[in-house]
């Protein structure tokens, strides 16, 4: 960025590439600038882009983040997670990797193709970012959970469990089909405080010490 003039005093990263968007479509215009944005970003990410009477949707090639358009005839919605979607009753499709949808305030609108590169989904989005009622890269994530269960119980030889407790909350699909899967009861034994607020996005240092309590007297012994 500096190389190209640009005065860069932070190390966020989302504000960093805005500013490049920024450079890239002041420079090469709407096509040549995703293009470009295409051909030298690395990584995952969705974009939205406000510039000038244009907007833009983008995904990057390997289909590591999630994004997906919605419509109901009055207009659109985007957002990474198709549940949120279907809450203002839209009907979604997913944006493709390595594509970026170009609209126009003319009403006008076409698609940007991005490089074809090998798909490297995040694993982690189906595991833990997630909504579980969403979907990514068409497969429902409630689903994904759920297998991801049922492959642990066959796995796992060893099934001397006397019962299956998840660990809140995103543990809790996967939990219930391991469960079911070993053939064992599952109780809710760990007992998240909600006004402590997120853990996982905290360094360790800064993690409360009170973010789960178990009911001690089921466990005992």
């Amino acid at each position: 960025m500096r190389d190209l003039g640009v005065d860069i005093r932070t190390n966020y990263d989302a504000l960093v590439l805005a500013h490049y968007v920024r450079e890239l479509l002041t420079r090469l215009g709407v096509d040549g600038g995703v293009n470009e944005l295409f051909r030298t970003l690395r990584g995952g990410y969705s974009i939205i882009i406000i510039w000038r009477d244009s907007l833009m949707v983008v995904r990057d090639p390997w289909g590591i983040r999630p994004l997906a358009i919605g419509s109901d005839g009055n207009g659109i919605a985007i957002a990474s997670e198709t549940a949120a979607l279907e809450a203002l009753g839209m009907n979604w499709r997913e944006v493709e990797p390595g594509k970026a949808l170009v609209l126009h305030g003319s009403g006008g609108e076409y698609w940007v193709e991005g490089p074809r590169v090998r798909r490297a989904h995040c694993a982690l989005e189906y595991i833990y970012f997630l909504r579980p009622d969403s979907h990514f890269n068409g497969i429902s994530v409630y689903d994904a959970r759920r297998r991801l269960g049922m492959a642990l119980a066959r796995k796992e030889k060893n099934h001397d469990i006397d019962l299956v407790t998840p660990v809140p909350e995103t543990a809790r699909i996967a939990a219930e089909a391991y469960a079911e899967g070993i053939g064992k009861p599952i109780h809710e034994l760990i007992i998240k405080n909600r006004y402590v607020g997120r853990g996982f996005i905290k360094p360790p240092s800064e993690r409360s010490v009170n973010m789960y309590n178990v009911i001690r007297d089921v466990v005992r012994g």
